[in-house]
This record gives structure tokens, sequence and C-alpha cells, in this order.
């Protein structure tokens, strides 16, 4: 929606473009593997080799977005704004399942999954005479992922780095054992022995890691 042509805003002499945006949309994510949905038998021995979900469907997202684009004084500074909300329904995961199953772990439609932030982008170009001119641009991402709902949850995942699916927490999180930090020279005595108790239990614990933020800046000069 277009603002400037609204006579207060024109008389102002401020304002090149000013747009306000608003969307709303439903997506299916068509991007899995095919015959997810059946069993699949080796053609060696005729025995299942994988299983199947028939109730697999297709990840819905849903996107809002709120923004606008402003220019000022002729367009030569202009700033671009969004806010999203990105909800993804029935995303695909592999739950555990029990080991004297023995043929892996089918995908599911184990929950939804939220990423919501902002986008912010400011540009400034002008011309100095005849010859010169300046363009810098500034650019700031900030984005926060979390699981709204997992069913059977939490899922945890064995390895050299273990990972962790559960609501509240980021998808894919690092889970493992938590440090009091690394041991220092007046940790211990004279002799050599420990000031410090040590304990053999110990509790694993969970790296969430929700939030990402990016910031770009560049500028340039030129010579016409």
């Amino acid at each position: 929606m277009g603002i400037v042509r609204r006579a207060f805003i024109r008389d102002l002499n401020i304002f090149s473009n000013l747009k306000l945006r608003a969307s709303y949309g439903q997506l299916g994510n068509q991007n899995i593997d095919p015959y997810l949905y059946q069993n699949l038998i080796s053609t060696t021995d005729g025995v299942e080799s994988t299983w199947g979900n028939p109730d697999i469907t297709w990840e819905t997202v849903n996107l809002l977005d709120i923004g606008f684009d402003l220019g000022l004084y002729g367009n030569r500074l202009e700033v671009t704004f969004d806010y999203y909300d990105k909800r993804t329904n029935g995303i695909l995961l592999k739950p555990p399942v029990s080991y004297v199953g023995g043929l892996g772990t089918p995908p599911i439609n184990a929950g939804k999954v939220q990423n919501k932030g902002l986008e912010l982008a400011v540009n400034y170009n002008d011309n100095f005479g005849k010859d010169w001119s300046i363009s810098i641009r500034l650019g700031i991402t900030y984005n926060e992922n979390k699981i709204l709902s997992l069913r059977g949850g939490p899922y945890i995942t064995a390895g050299n780095t273990a990972r962790i699916d559960q609501e509240g927490s980021v998808i894919n999180s690092i889970y493992g054992y938590e440090s009091d930090g690394l041991l220092q020279a007046s940790d211990f005595e004279a002799d050599g022995k420990s000031k410090v108790l040590s304990f053999s239990v110990s509790c694993p614990a969970t790296l969430s890691m929700s939030i990402r933020m990016e910031t770009e800046l560049s500028m340039g000069v030129t010579r016409n």
C-alpha cells in the first residue's frame, strides 16, 4: 500500500517512497524422499528392510510477513524492514524406536516448529559533484527457532555430538554434560592433591542456541 500519494505526506517534501506491506500464505513442502509411506522389502532375501509410514504427509508452512519500504530525500536514504513469523506444521522427524525392531526409524509428522525474526536493510547513496559517488549499506538479520509441540518427545540422537529435539528448545540442540570449567593451578595443593571435590555422577544438560543474529556493513566510494 503506497502512502506517498497522500497529500499530508507529499507536502512534507521528505518522503520519496513509503509503502506498507503485509502478507499471509500457506505452502506445502514436497521435498521429501519417495516411498516413505510403504514398507520396503530386500530383493536379496525377501525380508522387510525399511518401515513405512502410511500416514505421512507433506510439511505445511504458514508464513506471516509484515514490513515497509521507506525512501527519503529523493531515495538517497532507503530503509526496508520485515518482520516474519513462520510456523511449520507436521515437521518431518525420526523419533527413537525400540532396538528390537531392527528396521531403523521411520519418519513421522512429529509436531510444530516456529521461526520468527526480522530483517532490516539501510542503504545510503549520494553523489558529490559529477565525479564522485558514495554508497553505504547496512543489513541486520535476527532469527529465533523453537519447537512448539513434539509427539512423543524428546528425541535424542546419540553420536560423537549427541542431539536432542524437545518442546521449547531449538531443533537439533546439542545434548551432553555440563562442565564447571577447567582446573587451575590454584585448585591443587603443593603436593599435587586436588582441592576440588569430584563426583562420578553427572547429569546431562541441553545446550539450546535459539537466537541467530547477523550484521552486514558495506561501503563504497566511486569516481565516475
